[in-house]
């Protein structure tokens, strides 16, 4: 009788295969995990608005102000953020570019901010003069880095 035992036959060449390909594969997911999600990547020239420090950031701001309102919870709002950050770099001591996240629970972290400027959509942008509390261009959406580039430079060459 010709008969082997379980220990002593050789592992096929795909269930080899099969377990390296599955050891890479959660090799990939621990390391794409470890990865900040596409959206978030903000930059530290972009500031963080909450109801407690709008008027200080806003209003009482001594140049214009671009306010990127947003949530983590948002699609739109997280192909929209690499752009924030774009022109926060770009913009650096010339336009103070702000976001604020209404937060988990909906515009509830907003406060009356979203009725006071009329809108009740996310991702919504604002931008401000120096002094004024009424936006003086707002975007539905996420405009495009040019589309606010050409606002932001009209309004630096009215100044």
């Amino acid at each position: 009788m010709n008969q082997t035992t379980p220990n002593s036959a050789p592992l096929p060449w795909f269930l080899i295969i099969g377990l390296l390909a599955g050891v890479a594969f959660v090799a990939y997911i621990v390391w794409d995990s470890a990865k900040p999600p596409p959206g978030h990547a903000t930059s530290e020239n972009v500031v963080e608005l909450t109801t407690e420090n709008w008027q200080r950031e806003v209003i009482e701001s001594n140049v214009p102000v671009f306010v990127d309102f947003t949530a983590s919870w948002c699609p739109p709002c997280k192909a929209f953020a690499p752009t924030v950050s774009k022109l926060a770099d770009r913009y650096k001591g010339k336009i103070k570019v702000a976001k604020f996240d209404v937060g988990d629970n909906g515009f509830s972290k907003a406060g009356d901010l979203p009725s006071t400027y009329g809108f009740n959509a996310i991702p919504h942008v604002l931008i401000f003069m120096p002094g004024s509390s009424e936006p003086v261009q707002r975007f539905k959406g996420g405009p495009s880095e040019n589309q606010v580039a050409r606002v932001f430079d009209k309004l630096l060459a009215s100044q």
